[in-house]
């Protein structure tokens, strides 16, 4: 049996960090957690995550500074946007910087859980 993907959660919200990786541990994917984007990028390339949920609006670094780094070392890691803002220009941006999904909070996790095994599917063929 393969191993269960990895997926790195990223959220300055203590709470959010600990819902979302009680549901993912729930469904048997395997977790890591990081509270701003420059935490972030190290554990993208410390822990090399299957997929990345990322919130835009955090200390440090945002989630944008993020999908810029990633979007330039060529990283084609499938990226999630979970966030409270969600204009339609950071909806433009995320998606011009790589993002493969924006989510607006609050979450359905129902609804990300499928969204997660959709992407992971396609990022594996």
């Amino acid at each position: 049996m393969s191993e269960r993907p990895k997926i790195l959660v990223v959220d300055d919200s203590e709470s959010n960090l600990f819902l979302l990786e009680e549901v993912l541990k729930e469904f048997n994917y395997r977790v890591a957690k990081a509270k701003s984007g420059k935490e972030a990028l190290e554990k993208i390339y410390q822990e090399r995550p299957d997929l990345v949920l990322l919130d835009i609006m955090m200390p440090e670094t945002s989630g944008f500074h993020v999908l810029e780094h990633l979007k330039q070392s060529n990283n084609k890691i499938p990226i999630i946007i979970l966030s409270a803002r969600s204009s339609e220009q950071d909806m433009q941006k995320a998606f011009s910087l790589g993002a493969r999904l924006f989510i607006k909070k609050p979450v359905i996790i129902t609804n990300i859980l499928a969204k997660i095994e959709e992407i992971l599917l396609e990022h594996k063929n």
